[in-house]
C-alpha cells in the first residue's frame, strides 16, 4: 500500500522492491545428527540385537543409520549402512558373531548434512543357550 501526502509543489518517487528484499527471514542451520543413545538387548547364538532411541536429527531428516562394530581389541570394520534403514529405524539385529567374544558396536545416523556423532556400546557377547 502506497500511501502519499499531498503537498503543494512537492515531488515522490515510490520505489518498489520485490518481496525478497522487503522481507528477511532468518534461516535455520542445521548441522549433523546427534548420537543416539544405544543398548544390546537379547544376546543369543551368534547375534544380538541393538537397539536405540531416535537420534536428534539436527534440523534436517535423518536418512539412513551407519554401523560399524569390532572384536575384542580388533580395530573396527568400517562403516556398513544399516539395510532398508530411515528415520523410524530403532533396531538392528546383528548376526554371525562368534560365540564368547565380547563385541564393541558403533551406531551413528547420517542426514544431508553428513554423518553423526557415534554412540557406542559394549559387551554384546552371543552365547548358545544351555552353556
Amino acid at each position: 500500500m502506497l500511501l502519499r501526502r499531498f503537498i503543494p509543489n512537492a515531488f515522490f518517487v515510490a520505489v518498489y522492491l520485490p518481496v525478497s528484499a522487503r522481507f528477511a527471514y532468518a534461516q535455520d542451520t542445521a548441522t549433523v545428527p546427534e548420537a543416539p543413545d544405544l543398548y544390546v538387548l537379547a544376546p543369543s547364538d551368534g547375534k544380538v540385537i541393538l537397539m536405540w532411541d531416535r537420534a536428534s536429527d539436527g534440523g534436517s531428516p535423518i536418512l539412513k543409520y551407519q554401523i560399524q562394530q569390532k572384536s575384542s581389541s580388533d580395530p573396527f570394520d568400517g562403516w556398513e549402512d544399516i539395510p532398508n534403514s530411515g528415520p523410524d529405524t530403532i533396531r538392528h539385529i546383528v548376526e554371525n558373531l562368534q560365540n564368547g567374544t565380547t563385541y564393541t558396536f558403533e551406531v551413528r545416523a547420517v542426514n544431508e548434512i553428513g554423518e553423526g556423532a557415534a554412540a557406542q556400546v559394549e559387551g554384546g557377547r552371543g552365547y548358545r543357550s544351555g552353556n
